[in-house]
């Protein structure tokens, strides 16, 4: 994983986990049928800064469904974002997924490195009108911190 200079990053290292509700993070989990919805999903959700950076895994899940028991590989999305952007983050979530009844979850971050809990609030925070978004950021903050 490529590093990042601390400096452009962090402007206290020792600065604490930050707990509680001010500027509240969450991490959303949803599971989709294909990399490729999962890519999509993803590049849709950072791109309009709904999120700070998506995890895309490979997962085999187990569950029922309409009374069988079905298996099969699935790709997991994490989704780094804030609590202010949760509602934005599931409706496009619900807009994209091609399955009937998709997984969304949302999971409070009850304890988060200041420094990274603050870049994951710059990340989700509306882009000024009229400038590009720069949903990577120009230091690949989400390379090292992600």
């Amino acid at each position: 994983m490529p590093r990042v200079e601390r400096s452009s990053l962090v402007t206290d290292p020792t600065r604490p986990s930050v707990p509680g509700p001010a500027g509240a993070l969450r991490l959303v989990l949803t599971t989709v049928g294909s990399e490729s919805l999962a890519r999509a999903i993803a590049s849709e959700l950072v791109e309009r800064r709904l999120a700070a950076c998506v995890h895309i895994d490979a997962i085999d899940s187990v569950y029922e469904w309409q009374g069988r028991i079905e298996s099969g590989c699935e790709w997991r999305l994490v989704i780094k974002t804030t609590a202010a952007r949760y509602p934005e983050v599931e409706a496009a979530i619900r807009a994209l997924h091609d399955y009937e009844l998709p997984a969304v979850i949302a999971v409070p971050m009850s304890e988060v490195w200041a420094p990274f809990g603050d870049w994951v609030r710059g990340q989700c925070a509306p882009s000024p009108e009229g400038l590009a978004s720069s949903p990577a950021g120009s230091s690949g903050a989400e390379r090292a911190l992600g």
